[in-house]
């Protein structure tokens, strides 16, 4: 269990990174024209928004916990036999930079979505 946990944890994280890479590169707007039948197209705006804005609602959440069990477990409130730091600050310590991440990913979605959207209907500006 612990090792798919793992590699659960690791995917995300390599799926955060690809995604915040592609809301500011041009291949998240345009598709490179080596993909068949689609290269050279431009790429949905929500194909790039709906999987970017779960990834950071699931890295911000993770971030969430770990965090507050890394605080718990150095201020012992919780029992030593699962404590979280068992595994060492090496291992641990660096998920609480998880909350950052994923709130700055949801901020690049966000401002993705506002500038690849167009005019708006009911104001009409850009």
């Amino acid at each position: 269990m612990a090792r798919m946990t793992e590699w659960v944890f690791g995917s995300v994280c390599i799926v955060g990174g690809v995604l915040t890479l592609g809301l500011i590169q041009k291949w998240g707007e345009v598709f490179p024209r080596r993909f068949p039948f689609i290269g050279g197209k431009r790429v949905p705006i929500m194909l790039a928004v709906i999987p970017a804005s779960i990834v950071a609602i699931a890295v911000t959440a993770a971030g969430f916990v770990f965090t507050f069990g890394i605080f718990a477990a150095a201020l012992h409130l919780e029992p030593m036999d699962n404590n979280i730091l068992s595994q060492g600050w090496g291992t641990m310590g660096p998920m609480i930079f998880w909350v950052p991440w994923g709130v700055a990913l949801g901020l690049a979605v966000i401002a993705y979505y506002y500038r690849r959207r167009g005019r708006c209907s009911t104001c009409g500006r850009s």
